[in-house]
């Protein structure tokens, strides 16, 4: 078992330093088939910089599942909802100009 990272009247060193910034700020490197991607808070941060939230990520995989089931049930002649997916302006209710 490793020694605790942080030791009363001690100075941080750099495993208390990435603790930290582990459980309290949320910040995480990524590794093996995600290397370069991190997570900063609530944010997924690709190798070149494009933020993601949770929520919008979601939100696409939603979609693309979707997408495969119209797609898969349209080959057997069945009939499926279409997604709409409205820009923020169009379900605010105002106008796209």
């Amino acid at each position: 078992m490793e020694p605790p990272c942080i030791m009363p009247r001690v100075p941080l060193n750099e495993c208390a330093k990435r603790l930290y910034a582990e459980k309290v700020l949320g910040h995480v490197d990524l590794a093996a088939d995600w290397a370069g991607w991190r997570l900063r808070g609530r944010w997924l941060i690709s190798p070149d910089g494009d933020r993601i939230t949770v929520e919008r990520l979601r939100g696409l995989l939603f979609v693309e599942m979707n997408e495969r089931r119209r797609l898969k049930a349209g080959s057997k002649g069945q009939q499926v909802a279409t997604v709409v997916r409205l820009r923020p302006s169009q379900r605010d209710g105002k106008s796209g100009t």
